[in-house]
């Protein structure tokens, strides 16, 4: 900016020079002393600077005082005039405040998408529903009192009532005590096992049956009933089912041979009660097994019944 003063300054320097070489002499006489003085002071040239772009006017440097044009042909001038006070630049003008852009405007708000809208609240499917209490299958029930389905009078359901081997005396061998068997049975769930054991050759007997009072009442014109079973493969020749009192010549008999006695079944033998037994004590009632020996094996007896 003190250039462009300095560059101002120069061209009106010049310019005040070229105008004072081109004035006439004799100026008239109304012209302004403060344009210029002739022949004395060098009168001031009051530049004006204009006014500064950025704020207060330059003032001008002034224009130098002329030394006076020398008359000619006439007495001579007085005395040169001063070049005057040399005029200030004057106050640089301030650029002013520069102008700011003002506040920038902000572009406001940002406009957001708004609160995203939710899908709802998913919906359940319900309260799941039990399935309800599960039922049990109660208490498991006791074995209690076994049920004697077999009501005959010999069932061995509960014990082998008494029975046993009879083969005792002089004409019977010795056998093996039966025994109360859950394997199988005619009515009910269990009945009596007697083991057969042959050791010899040739014809054995076994006995076994239930004595004295432990046989009950035997009334006249009843039958007593048997169930026996035999197995497969036996040797037995001869199967009695008897009863005898202590009277002399009462016994009494159902006897079986050969193809008449089932093999691996159940067979059944009947026993009437003849009207000779009225007031006579039993003595006996049983099976008795013919064999021909050697061999061994299980009888069952079952359900004995007097009806």
């Amino acid at each position: 900016m003190v250039i462009e003063f300095m560059a101002k300054w120069a061209f009106v320097a010049a310019a005040a020079l070229v105008w004072a070489c081109t004035v006439p002499a004799d100026l008239p006489p109304e012209a302004d002393a403060g344009d210029l003085a002739m022949g004395g002071s060098g009168g001031a040239l009051a530049a004006t600077g204009g006014r500064n772009q950025g704020g207060a006017a330059a003032g001008a440097g002034g224009v130098l005082g002329m030394g006076g044009v020398p008359d000619t042909g006439g007495a001579a001038g007085a005395d040169p005039g001063s070049g005057g006070a040399p005029a200030t630049g004057g106050m640089l003008g301030a650029g002013g405040t520069p102008a700011t852009g003002g506040t920038p405007g902000t572009g406001g708000v940002v406009a957001t998408g708004g609160t995203p809208g939710t899908g709802g609240m998913l919906a359940t499917g319900g309260t799941p529903g039990t399935g309800g209490t599960v039922a049990t299958g109660g208490s498991p029930g006791t074995g209690g009192t076994p049920v004697l389905t077999d009501t005959a009078r010999f069932n061995f359901e509960a014990s082998k009532q008494n029975w046993v081997d009879l083969g005792v005396g002089a004409s019977r061998e010795a056998g093996l005590p039966p025994v109360r068997s859950a394997d199988r049975s005619y009515a009910g769930d269990h009945s009596l096992r007697y083991p057969i054991v042959v050791t010899k050759n040739g014809t054995s007997e076994r006995l076994v049956g239930v004595v004295g009072p432990n046989i009950g009442d035997l009334p006249q014109g009843q039958a007593i009933t048997f169930q026996v079973w035999v197995p497969t493969g036996h040797k037995i020749t001869a199967l009695q089912a008897f009863v005898q009192t202590r009277a002399q010549g009462s016994w009494q008999q159902d006897q079986r041979s050969g193809d008449q006695i089932g093999t691996a079944a159940w067979t059944q033998m009947r026993v009437p009660i003849p009207a000779s037994f009225a007031g006579q004590e039993p003595l006996e009632l049983g099976v008795r097994v013919t064999v021909n020996g050697p061999w061994l094996g299980d009888v069952y007896i079952d359900s004995i019944r007097v009806q």
